[in-house]
């Protein structure tokens, strides 16, 4: 049995390519029976992660790192973004 985890994600105004670029690199080790797919579109974030019943755990520990990640992310690039100089 697979347990299939799909999440949306709003950029709030970020470019999302950004993000999923910010991301790819923690893609490369996935554990053993995980699999992991981040799109994106829009002003959103796809992400589906699909992994066997067995590693469930693993599972929930994976999308709440990406999910923090992201959080994290669009936190630095909309601080960054108030920190720039007004070029008007």
């Amino acid at each position: 049995m697979r347990v299939e985890i799909y999440c949306e994600v709003s950029t709030r105004g970020v470019d999302p390519s950004l993000i999923k670029r910010s991301l790819e690199p923690d893609n490369i080790d996935l554990p053993e029976g995980m699999s992991l797919d981040i799109r994106y579109s829009d002003e959103k974030v796809m992400i589906n992660l699909k992994c066997s019943t067995d590693k469930i755990l693993t599972c929930r520990s994976t999308i709440d790192e990406i999910l923090m990640l992201i959080d994290s992310i669009l936190k630095s690039l909309e601080r960054q973004e108030r920190n720039q100089p007004d070029s008007s």
